[in-house]
């Protein structure tokens, strides 16, 4: 799942007439590097599917997990510290307040690092 930020896209809105069909591009396109990321990544039968929303992160996710009864929710830190992490916030720490399941966080360079067999092992989660 990809949640689109409202707030850039307000800006997008702002400068061009043609901004719904600009989002509407950049939607395609997240969903579609997800799709060659899965594709590589996950080779066995496995059913994904491509989410890509539009509103606030942590909101949407703990929304479409509510609303498609979603067991697990694992989503990646930016690893942020210290002063960055106060002032951006952290979406991963909202998702793991809100949400009324459980969340797996992953450190970002476990994530970049991992390889099949990692792929795999969390699959079977």
């Amino acid at each position: 799942m990809h949640v689109m930020d409202n707030e850039p896209l307000l800006a997008i809105g702002m400068i061009d007439a043609n901004a719904e069909e600009i989002i509407r591009a950049i939607e395609q396109k997240s969903k579609n590097e997800m799709s060659r990321f899965f594709s590589k990544k996950i080779t066995r039968g496995r059913s994904i599917s491509c989410i890509v929303r539009r509103g606030n992160p942590y909101e949407e996710i703990v929304k479409f997990s509510n609303e498609e009864q979603i067991d697990l929710i694992v989503i990646s830190t930016h690893g942020r510290s210290g002063l960055a992490k106060i002032l951006l916030g952290s979406v991963a720490e909202k998702v793991v307040r809100y949400s009324s399941v459980p969340v797996l966080t992953v450190k970002p360079n476990a994530a970049y690092k991992a390889n099949s067999k990692a792929v795999e092992s969390v699959e079977t989660i």
